[in-house]
Order: structure tokens, then sequence, then C-alpha cells
């Protein structure tokens, strides 16, 4: 529960910094390994997100 409140903090935050929001993308893209993701980042990421939780 706790890993998930930090990643919607940072999910946040990444919207006010771009480099922030690729550091971000890099990691859950090691986790989850969604290359799929990279042609709209900040789209299909976010909604792969919230259907996840």
């Amino acid at each position: 529960m706790k890993l998930k409140v930090k990643l919607k903090i940072i999910l946040t935050l990444s919207l006010y910094s771009l480099s922030f929001a690729d550091e971000v993308f890099d990691l859950f893209e090691k986790i989850y390994k969604l290359d799929s993701l990279k042609v709209s980042r900040f789209t299909n990421f976010n909604l792969s997100l919230f259907i996840q939780w």
C-alpha cells in the first residue's frame, strides 16, 4: 500500500517535470516491462497505471 501511495505522488509530481517523468517511466518500464508504452508515454502510461490500480 505504501508503495502505491508513493507511486501516485511521483506520478503527480511528474506532470510538472518532464525529465522527472522520464525517470519515472524508465523505472516502471524496468518493473513492468511495458515497452509498448513508448508510443505515447503520458497517455498510455497513465491509463495503464490507472487500470492496474
